[in-house]
């Protein structure tokens, strides 16, 4: 095990405190955990190896303390430290948007595109949306088999996706219209508790959103191709922790669906659903409630009317399992090549 201090850069957010819990699990480093946040969260403690770690202000955080920063933050937040953790020599995990479309910063999703970390020795890495992490693990072995030539996914996300946040407001206004009180939509663009958002992010001038557009760049660089035919719809839903997507894909060649499943069965980390009479499929709850696979595949079907097309459906806590476990598996393979 080696031993390095590592700081958890938004430690009181939703995906701050996933990371906090699984390095407590992942056992991959000795070293001491630091913790940084706003000065809103000063006195406010995560637990770590079963002992309270103090908060400390961002502002007045010394990164030479630590070879190791995860920032769990708001793009800003990001653009505002990043290079001053890196000026410290302090080497950086970033989980915001901010790096995600600069060319000289790796996007990296463990065991899909891992070995672009080879090229360098990196200060900085950038990870992509939790989503773009469970749609990349389930494809790109697809893709290496069978050449994906289109991609077609519509993602329902649950409001976790918004941070604590998107769970605050679906509980107030579902508690609110439960005692017949009103509701007034604050972080989303309109009420969501019993409602369906076609919505995620900023909506641009194109009619898509910043959301979807994130999501088809990110694969393209993800799956090292750029001319990679995908379109996306991302929608918000009512549900709190647990996030699907129904994707269709075209291959070049014909891909049977048992061949489909055995390769999909050799992906560390996927939960393979079969049995589609017996309604064998993923759901949030359950998805949510498992303790080991960060993602669960399911619904697997030829399409209907598409030559060498395949439908399928994609559960995951996208929040507190999925873009948590990328970021210590991106951490492992910086601390084989550099730390």
């Amino acid at each position: 095990m080696s031993t390095i201090n590592v700081v958890v850069v938004g430690a009181t957010g939703a995906t701050g405190e996933a990371l906090i819990e699984a390095l407590d699990e992942s056992e991959f480093t000795s070293g001491d955990l630091y913790l940084a946040a706003s000065e809103a969260s000063l006195g406010e403690t995560g637990l770590y190896k079963k002992r309270p770690v103090m908060v400390e202000n961002l502002a007045d955080f010394d990164f030479s303390q630590v070879q190791l920063a995860f920032f769990a933050v708001p793009e800003e937040v990001s653009r505002d430290y990043a290079d001053q953790a890196i000026s410290a020599g302090c080497q950086v995990i970033d989980l915001s948007c901010c790096f995600r479309n600069e060319e000289s910063v790796p996007l990296v999703v463990s065991g899909v595109n891992s070995e672009v970390l080879e090229e360098d020795n990196y200060d900085l890495v950038a990870l992509p949306d939790s989503l773009t992490v469970d749609l990349s693990q389930v494809l790109k072995p697809i893709h290496g088999n069978s050449e994906i030539v289109r991609i077609n996914v519509a993602t329902y996300q649950a409001v976790s996706s918004a941070g604590k946040k998107g769970a605050t407001e679906l509980a107030r206004q579902t508690s609110n219209l439960l005692n017949g009180l009103p509701v007034e939509p604050e972080l989303f663009a309109q009420q969501i508790a019993f409602n369906i958002l076609p919505e995620v992010g900023e909506l641009v001038e194109s009619g898509h959103s910043s959301a979807e557009l994130g999501l088809v760049s990110d694969m393209r660089r993800v799956m090292a191709d750029e001319t990679l035919a995908i379109s996306a719809t991302c929608v918000q839903v009512p549900v709190f922790y647990g996030s699907c997507q129904a994707v269709s894909i075209e291959t070049r060649y014909p891909l049977a669906i048992d061949e489909l499943v055995s390769v999909l069965r050799d992906v560390e980390g996927l939960d393979v659903s079969t049995g589609n009479a017996q309604r064998n499929y993923p759901v949030p709850l359950a998805v949510v409630d498992k303790a080991a696979e960060a993602c669960s595949v399911g619904r697997i079907r030829t399409s209907i009317g598409i030559e060498n097309g395949i439908d399928l459906w994609i559960v995951s806590d996208s929040v507190r399992k999925s873009a948590a476990n990328n970021a210590i598996g991106v951490a492992k393979l910086l601390l084989k090549s550099s730390l």
